[in-house]
């Protein structure tokens, strides 16, 4: 399955349906180039996640780091940690993502499974875990992400015992590896979700970047910061990203005119609502809309 956007809600939490609540699962072959932005946007979500790069590189943005997922690696994204995924360079950009939540793994609430090892993982302040094949332990856990793919996709009786199987298997793989890593608590990561919503409620209006900043309860300079270090640009550009990402949903749902879609959104001037919207999805508006009409 290709994924082509996200949906999320005022603090960037993803929206996204994964399989049924029986089986709390999807696994998805993307090309993040083919994303509106070209790139999957930061988010978080409920589910922990598993990225693997057949081919290509993939930059994974977490906590402020980023990490190069050359060809062959993989990488685990816990659950609640902020994260964006771009393409190292030009072009298509494969990956293969399992998403999926803990509970699938853990079953029963007091289950051993879910006290002694599901919920120390997801406590322990790991975000974002790289899996590179020359660590033996992460070449194993990348060998069981595979499986555990190539079970899911065959769907042959019984995929779904093969599947946890190997799921479960990778997260003791990495209760082991980060069995002494002190908790912590990042701050700034709630403050960052603070400032998201402020801005995604307020996006359509002018607001001013001392209002922005008052709404986490920070000052501007660390407002700045927050943006840089999760979002890896200012507040400004964030802001167009995220009004160019609202237009192209208008653009897509609806019959509206390129010019009223560009004062819904909150630009003030149609030629640079083009600009900005040609720069980050490589198409003018009305070409973009075209497009997804021409299914392209």
């Amino acid at each position: 399955m290709q994924l082509r956007d996200i949906r999320l809600d005022s603090s960037l939490c993803e929206l996204t349906p994964r399989g049924t609540p029986a089986f709390p699962i999807e696994m998805y072959d993307n090309d993040i180039a083919a994303f509106t932005l070209r790139y999957v946007p930061l988010h978080w979500h409920t589910e922990a996640e598993l990225v693997y790069a057949p081919a290509g590189g993939v930059l994974l943005d977490s906590g402020g780091q980023t990490a190069l997922l050359a060809p062959g690696w993989g990488a685990f994204v816990n659950a609640g940690c902020l994260h964006a995924m771009r393409p190292a360079q030009p072009g298509p950009c494969e990956t293969i993502n399992i998403v999926f939540h803990p509970e699938l793994i853990a079953g029963a609430p007091y289950s051993v499974f879910a006290q002694k090892y599901v919920q120390p993982l997801l406590g322990s302040g790991v975000g974002a875990v790289p899996l590179r094949p020359e660590v033996p332990w992460q070449a194993s856990a990348l060998a069981r992400l595979r499986e555990a793919y190539g079970t899911y996709q065959q769907a042959a009786p019984g995929f779904e015992f093969g599947t946890r199987a190997c799921l479960s298997e990778i997260w003791a793989l990495l209760c082991a590896a980060h069995a002494q890593t002190p908790r912590r608590s990042d701050p700034q990561s709630g403050r960052m979700k603070q400032l998201l919503s402020y801005l995604q409620q307020n996006y359509a209006e002018p607001f001013t970047l001392e209002q922005l900043a008052g709404s986490a309860g920070i000052c501007v300079r660390t407002c700045c910061r927050c943006f840089r270090k999760y979002a890896g640009m200012t507040p400004f550009q964030y802001l167009n990203e995220y009004r160019v990402k609202a237009a192209a949903d208008l653009l897509r749902s609806t019959e509206d005119s390129v010019t009223q879609i560009c004062f819904d959104v909150g630009f003030h001037d149609t030629s640079y609502f083009t600009r900005v919207f040609r720069e980050r999805t490589g198409r003018t508006p009305t070409a973009f809309r075209q497009a997804l009409r021409a299914g392209a």
